[in-house]
């Protein structure tokens, strides 16, 4: 499975990852970074990969959800506000299993909720 990280995590997590031998690319480099949502998620469902990013609120916006369905797409929503970088990494690291696990055995459409603190992923639902 093929992560993307949206620019609001950040282009060092997804090479920091890269480089531990795990799938990951950073949205910066496949697509402008004011490209829109609904494009993306187009593109990248079309390409399989699950998104993985900060803006919780993509959840809300009727076209974003749409597409999220038409596309077939994945995608795992970091919740918190204001954590440094250090929380985010942490946030991300102590949930990489479940993040896998989840994304190679949920069918899409999916999006799942990432709590800043502990371990219980929570499905949204579409």
């Amino acid at each position: 499975m093929r992560f993307l990280v949206d620019q609001n995590i950040g282009e060092r997590f997804a090479k920091g990852m890269k480089s531990f031998g795990e799938e990951v690319e950073y949205l910066g480099d496949h697509y402008p970074l004011n490209i829109s949502d609904k494009d993306l998620l187009a593109d990248i469902g079309e390409k399989g990969w699950v998104l993985i990013s900060r803006e919780k609120e993509i959840r809300y916006k009727p076209a974003e959800k749409a597409a999220f369905v038409k596309h077939s797409n994945g995608a795992f929503l970091l919740s918190g506000k204001k954590l440094s970088g250090c929380k985010i990494i942490q946030q991300l690291v102590r949930n990489w299993h479940r993040i896998k696990e989840k994304a190679d055995n949920t069918r899409k459409p999916f999006i799942y909720c990432i709590p800043p603190n502990g371990t219980k992923i929570r499905k949204i639902a579409l």
